[in-house]
């Protein structure tokens, strides 16, 4: 089973590999002391008789056997059946009871049964129930040596022998339960880190923006989808390459590096280059953060290649805006002056004109007939229409103030949202 992307090995599967290779060696230990056994039983330093030897030679090919057949046939929960456990009890009461009995050295065979069968059982209760069955074992070989020759060594010796037994079974459970609870939480705690990093590795991967770490000799290790779209290089090949390979140098970068590192955090513009070597403005945040006992960087890039583009665009309208309004004011300064002059020089042999006809209404020049007057009168509103005409439409007045407000009013600038409508 795999979580997170990784195989997760459970708790009954590391125990029954930890089983295999004590039965492994449990298998060569006891091929070497049979051997042995023999060895010193033929050499006559053994006490015993051919039928002891004969017994024991009989269980030990016993459970060998069950050995190599669950290892050949790979059915290694053999070990950790009760099929297993009478084999080894059975196999160390028979080579305690031809070994001296309540005096064998071979004893402590069983302490080290029941340690070792923590490997197949961790409650508690079941610690207790092999201790008691080992105990009852150790118990019925006593009996029979006592009812076959006696007993050797004093009551009080062998009840705290025996009693050792479910003592040391007491211990070893107690202690296999702490364990196991230790063990239930830490991976109670690492299934819980696990799934933290799962959710901010999903959390981060969906992120709109490019995300890099990096470690302090500026190595990326981890980069989001983002990040690899962005630059246009696979997640593969963009872990391990350096940070400053991917940033513009402009001759200030080492600079804005080491103010980052002593302040442990920088906030600035600064230009990326993707693969295709295309240059790309980025506002960039990046703080640093410890893990392991080693200083990281996260450094979050938002791109604004767009926006500056967009301003640099309105920089340059706003600039031609500002020379279409000087030359629009210098066309009005050149309007009025055409339309003054033309009015000065429409004004001056009209006003000359007017001034005559009034000479000859007034009678100055000689007297004048009905009909000559009349005609005079004619005249004159002619000449007056022309002058209201000419204010109508050469009012100096009037444009002097359009030049005047024209000269005073700023060119309004085009804003970025503006040009984006």
């Amino acid at each position: 089973m795999k979580k997170g992307g990784h195989p997760v090995v459970s708790d009954s599967d590391v125990r029954l590999a930890l089983g295999l290779r004590l039965e492994k060696l449990g298998l060569v230990f006891r091929y070497v002391a049979y051997v042995v056994l023999v060895s010193i039983f033929l050499a006559g330093f053994a006490v015993g008789s051919y039928t002891d030897l004969a017994v024991i030679t009989g269980v030990v090919l016993l459970h060998a056997a069950f050995v190599h057949v669950a290892l050949l046939t790979h059915r290694y929960e053999w070990f950790a059946s009760p099929v297993n456990f009478i084999i080894h009890v059975v196999e160390i009461s028979c080579v305690v009871f031809f070994t001296g009995a309540e005096e064998s050295e071979f004893f402590t065979l069983y302490l080290l049964f029941i340690v070792g069968y923590t490997v197949y059982r961790r409650n508690f209760g079941g610690m207790l129930l092999a201790s008691a069955v080992t105990c009852g074992a150790y118990l019925l070989v006593i009996a029979i040596e006592w009812a076959l020759d006696g007993l050797a060594l004093p009551p009080g010796v062998i009840f705290v022998k025996a009693a050792s037994i479910p003592v040391c079974g007491w211990i070893v459970a107690t202690t296999s339960t702490l364990l196991q609870h230790t063990e239930d939480a830490l991976e109670a705690r690492a299934e819980a880190l696990e799934s933290s990093e799962t959710m901010l590795r999903t959390i981060i991967d969906h992120a709109g923006e490019p995300i890099l770490v990096y470690d302090e000799n500026e190595i990326i290790t981890e980069a989001n989808n983002r990040a690899c779209e962005f630059f246009g290089i696979f997640r593969e090949n963009l872990l391990g390459k350096s940070f400053r390979s991917l940033l513009f140098d402009d001759g200030t970068l080492s600079e804005q590096l080491a103010t980052l590192y002593e302040r442990n955090e920088y906030h600035g513009e600064q230009i990326f280059l993707n693969a295709d070597g295309v240059e790309r403005t980025v506002d960039l945040h990046v703080r640093s953060f410890i893990r392991n006992a080693r200083k990281f960087f996260v450094a979050i890039a938002r791109d604004i290649t767009e926006q500056k583009e967009l301003q640099e665009a309105t920089q340059l309208a706003n600039a031609r805006l500002a020379h279409l309004n000087r030359e629009l004011r210098q066309v009005n300064e050149l309007k009025t002056g055409l339309l003054t002059s033309v009015s000065q020089r429409l004004r001056s042999p009209l006003t000359a004109l007017l001034g005559y006809l009034d000479l000859l209404l007034d009678d100055e020049l000689g007297a004048t007939t009905p009909e000559q007057r009349r005609a005079l009168l004619g005249g004159r509103r002619s000449v007056m229409r022309i002058f209201g005409l000419l204010d109508e439409a050469f009012d100096i007045k009037s444009l002097r103030m359009d030049a005047s407000l024209a000269s005073e009013t700023p060119p309004r600038p085009v804003s970025p949202q503006s040009a984006q409508r």
